[in-house]
């Protein structure tokens, strides 16, 4: 819909929609109100996707990182900001009777208060959108350029230009002939003897299947799902474990020592993204960086529940800490990454479309996730030794590290995924101007 009704009025819409159902969930008086508003919420939540592409659009090579980073950027602010006024403006009347009262109208509906503040935060952003956000303009045909093979005495007949089009420069990163045709789509839909002058509604022509049958799309695609077991399973294993009795090899943590690992390993992240990961992924290429950031994941992982062991407390929270910064470091830099690589295997005017495929793909990642991060992490509980009920517990590495020697094997198969994928998904495609 962005692609085609315009960017700037959908980012406007969407943000829209969201600000009214966040403000009616503030109004919630049951279980099943808060269900219906919540899933109406999320099914508007398209500003990030849009969002994504109009940062694409804007920014070049040599930026198009920072730009991403500052979408990075806002889930660790929420991470900071987000349980801070949920924690201080959750029932009020609870919170502060003196100031509200029992018949004031916070005190009867008690999330109303941070979803207030919320819906501010949303009708601010939507009237930055207006004034900010260029007007979407009509695209100009796109240029085409194409690979031209030698024919007899040097000669290009309208024949070889239809058949060319199969071997779209857009794959590579220059071009290997002396000869080069560039066309514009428009004009290439009339050219003689072309298959694409007959009107067709075949699958590989529309928007889905073009992103199937491009590789190079497809397969960052399918990488964004898989990214998802360890990227979110990290996420969702940290505050699990951390709350996990010592008795079962845990931490033992309450929820405020668990906010506050959480809050200071966001900070850090807010801080460095923007100085540290355009830098690093402008410098090593997309691909690189993308490997070492999991391969890093992988040597980090096991340095948490290992970290158990360490009697000293200021040890034990240095150790900690550090890595878990350096966990929720490298989780966001993949993310970053694999986002560039998704809008530069994509054509310009299919950019919102591949974003929310690519988000699509990446939440069936996420529905799988969960459960089996928490089916694997349950299980490995009962062979944690030195306890009571477990009688027959099978001990490492089957206790309480299983779960993140799981993770670390994603993020060896996120690394090897790499490989498959294209050189010239770390760069901007030179197909469309």
């Amino acid at each position: 819909m962005a692609d085609r009704y315009g960017r700037k009025k959908l980012i406007i819409v969407a943000a829209s929609t969201s600000c009214i159902f966040t403000l009616a969930f503030g109004f919630t008086w049951s279980i099943e109100w808060a269900i219906v508003t919540r899933l109406f919420a999320g099914m508007s939540m398209g500003m990030v996707v849009i969002g994504k592409a109009l940062i694409f659009q804007v920014t070049d090579e040599t930026n198009s990182g920072l730009g991403m980073a500052f979408i990075i950027g806002g889930f660790s602010l929420g991470l900071i900001v987000g349980p801070v006024v949920g924690g201080f403006l959750a029932f009020p009347g609870e919170l502060y009777p003196e100031t509200f009262s029992e018949d004031s109208l916070f005190s009867k509906f008690g999330v109303l208060l941070p979803n207030l503040v919320v819906t501010l935060g949303y009708i601010l952003a939507i009237i930055s959108a207006i004034i900010y956000i260029p007007n979407d303009t009509k695209s100009t045909p796109s240029v085409t350029y194409i690979k031209l093979e030698d024919e007899e005495n040097n000669k290009t007949s309208y024949r070889v230009k239809t058949y060319l089009l199969q071997t779209c420069i857009r794959k590579e990163n220059t071009l290997p002939t002396s000869y080069q045709l560039q066309i514009t789509k428009s004009e290439f839909q009339h050219l003689p003897n072309s298959r694409n002058n007959k009107k067709t509604n075949s699958f590989k022509d529309s928007k889905l299947g073009k992103i199937i049958f491009d590789k190079g799309c497809f397969r960052v695609c399918v990488l964004y799902a898989l990214y998802a077991f360890l990227g979110v399973g990290f996420d969702e294993l940290f505050p699990l474990y951390a709350a996990t009795s010592r008795d079962y090899a845990g931490f033992g943590f309450n929820t405020s020592e668990i906010g506050t690992s959480l809050m200071i390993a966001a900070i850090v992240v807010l801080i460095t993204q923007f100085i540290v990961m355009s830098r690093i992924t402008q410098y090593f290429g997309l691909r690189k960086t993308f490997v070492c950031a999991c391969l890093a994941a992988t040597f980090f992982l096991p340095i948490i529940p290992l970290s158990y062991h360490i009697e000293n407390k200021r040890v034990f929270w240095f150790v900690m800490l550090s890595a878990l910064i350096m966990l929720r470091f490298v989780v966001a830099l993949a993310f970053l990454i694999i986002n560039l690589m998704l809008n530069n295997a994509s054509d310009p005017e299919l950019l919102g479309f591949v974003n929310g495929f690519g988000m699509t793909v990446s939440t069936i990642g996420r529905a799988l996730t969960v459960p089996m991060v928490g089916s694997i992490f349950g299980w490995s509980l009962t062979n944690v030794k030195n306890v009571t009920e477990n009688k027959d517990a099978l001990g490492f590495p089957l206790n309480q590290y299983l779960v993140f020697f799981v993770l670390a094997l994603f993020g060896i198969l996120n690394a090897f995924f790499v490989y498959f994928l294209p050189e010239s998904l770390d760069k901007k495609s030179i197909v469309s101007k």
